[in-house]
């Protein structure tokens, strides 16, 4: 392969940072915008199978650990596979870059393989372990079910992804994104009306979805403009090279899993507290994405930055990378939370007609959307942390944030203090500004050992 690692991306090695994070981070934010859009139509499509009965969008919610472990495994393999193409790219080192997309792709088949075999085995005990009963049992098992492969396709399509992340070429992830999206709007009511499948119509939109956004990547790796390409050679495949992606995505994917085992734990607390205040939960979560938006398209651009940067031990500039990250994020969540708290009490009034279930979203959002400030400090981080192949700080922070800290107290709260729903809400309040402050001295004394000399990036040659 004739790889043009001087290809590199306009700004990214001096001149402002703001634009660069911007530019960068626009075109992943586009494609959360879109995928937004698309969960809020998916949610007002399964709530208008039955308005009168919250079991539907209840047990959908309720299931969502389940499918987050999925989600989690193909996060961290993207984010394996971009923090590497990036250090590389910063590197020059066009040994790795040669073999970087044959071996991603293989990781992601296997993990792939994996999430439908392990799935289809543990779909009923798992949902069964969730503490479902009645209608919130059979709807959740039947979304489940049919999402079981749309999981397996995620992990393969961000295997590749993440090589367009390492590159820079945020488009090329903003476009599958749209693609995905309008495949999923358009199948949602067919599949769930027309067809009569009723929740397992939502999923099997979404798998369809999956599918075509992995057609795009698959194309646009194979085009004659993209640098690193695709070439169908059995001796691309690099052991060392994968090793290195697993390196780093697992720890990342175990992050996420702790998430996910930390909100079984919470659907156990909040159900058995009230069954209402679960179909809340689950509702106010797909709204919640708006607020956290900005901040997880900027950790994305923060890899491609960090990383490439990091390759060129370029030091001071990850620092002021690491600042106006946390500035832009920091403000574009204090406006969406704001907007969020004002417009809640008409929000969810839309997607139920149970009263108890409007007052539940409307406490939830008045209570924590604004500790996502301090989640910004976490999730920029983390993405500093795996960018330099350094990822298990961050799932330290991840695992003192949920199962150390807010789910203990959550619980502490809500039974020992007899708070109920508010025990939880100020549980998970408490468990994430404790964190930030953790977060923001360890982040500091990282960068400070690798300027000074004393902590080395990880390598990349395979």
């Amino acid at each position: 392969m004739n790889t043009n690692v001087s290809r590199e991306v306009p700004g990214m090695f001096e001149g402002p940072l703001r634009p660069l994070l911007i530019r960068l981070a626009m075109p992943i934010l586009l494609g959360m915008i879109v995928q937004l859009l698309y969960n809020v139509v998916d949610t007002i499509f399964i709530s208008l199978i039955d308005k009168s009965d919250p079991s539907y969008i209840g047990g959908t919610g309720l299931v969502f650990p389940a499918v987050f472990i999925t989600i989690a495994t193909a996060s961290g393999l993207m984010t394996g596979v971009g923090s590497v193409v990036a250090r590389a790219i910063g590197e020059r080192n066009e040994k790795a870059l040669n073999k970087a997309a044959e071996s991603a792709l293989v990781l992601g088949f296997v993990l792939g393989l994996v999430v439908l075999l392990t799935g289809w085995l543990l779909a009923e005990p798992l949902v069964q372990a969730l503490g479902a009963q009645g209608d919130y049992y059979l709807h959740g098992l039947n979304y489940l079910r049919y999402m079981i492969p749309f999981g397996a396709l995620m992990i393969v399509v961000h295997s590749i992804a993440g090589i367009f992340q390492g590159e820079g070429k945020m488009q090329r992830i903003m476009t599958a994104m749209f693609v995905g999206t309008a495949a999923n709007l358009l199948l949602d009511p067919l599949f769930i009306f027309v067809f009569k499948l009723d929740v397992r119509g939502a999923a099997l939109a979404s798998v369809t979805g999956q599918s075509f956004a992995g057609v795009y990547l698959l194309t646009a790796l194979n085009s004659h403009a993209n640098t690193i390409k695709l070439e169908w050679k059995l001796s691309n495949i690099s052991p060392a090279l994968m090793g290195k992606i697993a390196a780093i995505g697992i720890p990342m994917a175990a992050a996420q899993m702790a998430m996910a085992l930390s909100m079984f734990f919470y659907n156990r607390i909040i159900i058995d507290i009230d069954a209402a205040a679960m179909t809340a939960f689950a509702l106010v979560g797909r709204f919640d994405q708006a607020v956290l938006m900005p901040i997880f398209a900027l950790s994305s651009a923060m890899i491609t930055v960090v990383g490439q940067n990091v390759g060129r031990n370029n030091f001071q500039r990850v620092r002021k990378a690491w600042r106006t990250a946390i500035m832009l994020a920091g403000s574009l969540v204090l406006a969406l939370a704001t907007a969020h708290v004002f417009i809640a009490p008409l929000l969810y009034k839309v997607f139920s007609d149970v009263p108890e279930v409007v007052s539940y979203c409307v406490q939830q959002v008045r209570i924590l959307e604004f500790s996502f400030l301090f989640a910004t400090i976490g999730i920029i981080g983390r993405a500093v942390f795996q960018a330099i192949g350094y990822p298990l700080p961050a799932l330290a922070l991840t695992v003192f944030r949920t199962l150390a800290l807010g789910l203990p107290l959550s619980a502490l709260y809500a039974y020992t203090f007899d708070m109920g729903i508010r025990g939880v809400y100020f549980g998970v309040l408490t468990g994430n500004i404790l964190t930030a402050g953790v977060g923001i001295m360890w982040i500091k004394g990282t960068l400070n050992r690798l300027e000074n000399g004393k902590l080395k990036a990880a390598a990349t040659t395979p």
